[in-house]
């Protein structure tokens, strides 16, 4: 019975260590911030993929305009996007264009917000022709048959062709002809086709991409 008190006597617990002790107490230590209520991380993840876009369902393609050189054959279309491919992998880096850049002075004179089109007036051969729109989205040059008899233009000069050209409404209109004039801009001359249409117009003419990126301009309608 002895031996069975002496097996069941319970001792003190043994004092810790000083390392512990104090690892301890910097645990027990309590939180300048434990009083503030913690945001919930779902509201978090979710703020922080506000302005992400939803996947896509599906797409939505569109072939505007036709190529360069009024060739619309399937061969011509073919090669047309051979080049492209291959543009795409085994890009060339063009040289010698500067960096084009638009600062808040050249909105100066302006009055903001506007809706303004970017219409300008050119020198067209030996003549100022106002109201021409700069037309990023038209993949010709227009001008009107209308415009050409008040520039003095001889119709010898048209060549006389019949081509479609598509709006955003999927709706034909037929071209009477087109024509080669000079367009001075900026100190540079350059030998444009126009595509010549019998419609009545608010503008004079429309400069689209091919002349853009023959200038290797950039536009800004807002500035």
């Amino acid at each position: 019975m002895d031996g069975d008190r002496s097996q069941g006597k319970s001792f003190p617990p043994r004092p810790p260590k000083p390392g512990q002790q104090e690892k301890r107490g910097r645990q027990s230590r309590p939180r300048k911030d434990a009083g503030k209520p913690e945001a919930p991380s779902e509201k978090r993840n979710r703020d922080d993929h506000d302005d992400l876009p939803p996947p896509p369902k599906r797409q939505v393609s569109m072939i505007m305009g036709g190529l360069m050189d009024n060739d619309d054959s399937i061969s011509a279309i073919k090669e047309y996007e051979r080049k492209a491919v291959t543009a795409q992998h085994y890009p060339y880096i063009h040289k010698g264009i500067p960096t084009i850049s638009f600062m808040d002075k050249n909105a100066s004179e302006l009055d903001i917000p506007h809706l303004d089109p970017l219409v300008v007036t050119l020198q067209v051969h030996d003549y100022d022709i106002a109201k021409v729109l700069i037309d990023t989205g038209s993949t010709v040059n227009l001008i009107f048959l209308e415009t050409l008899d008040r520039k003095g233009v001889e119709q010898g000069s048209i060549k006389p062709t019949s081509r479609p050209l598509t709006g955003f409404t999927a709706e034909h209109v037929y071209s009477c002809g087109t024509v080669r004039l000079p367009v001075y801009v900026g100190g540079i001359l350059k030998l444009l086709k126009f595509i010549v249409m019998d419609k009545p117009a608010i503008y004079n003419a429309i400069l689209g991409t091919p002349w853009l990126h023959e200038m290797k301009a950039v536009v800004s309608t807002f500035h």
